[in-house]
């Protein structure tokens, strides 16, 4: 990546950076799960309601600005999972994993639909 500089509208200088961090793009993830129908399955379905609300209230903390507490997050997570009568299908964990890299989040899933944590 580059990263231009510039003084009074004029180029001055370019420098080029490797491995350049890119940020989760959180309101990206929020939009995409919430919109996703297997998320909207587990959520309805799953007996474990307050990780629901927990859940969903760490996304919203965390589109604000509010920096991620990932394995608390994670935990939220797989409290919906544990709470399922029906397992999640492969279908659906697939879309979940492509919300994940789309949205640049530190983690995906696993073939269960529990959330395995990248490395930072």
């Amino acid at each position: 990546m580059n990263i231009e500089t510039y003084e009074n509208g004029v180029l001055i200088e370019v420098q080029e950076i490797d491995n350049f961090p890119i940020l989760p793009n959180w309101t990206g993830a929020k939009i995409g799960f919430l919109s996703d129908a297997g998320y909207q399955r587990i959520t309805s379905q799953t007996t474990q309601i307050l990780a629901v609300t927990r859940l969903e209230s760490a996304v919203l903390d965390y589109a604000s600005g509010m920096h991620p507490t990932y394995n608390l997050f994670k935990s939220f997570w797989d409290g919906v999972i544990a709470g399922l009568a029906i397992a999640p299908t492969s279908g659906e964990v697939n879309a979940w994993k492509a919300i994940a890299t789309n949205t640049y989040m530190q983690f995906t899933f696993a073939e269960n639909g529990t959330m395995i944590l990248l490395e930072e």
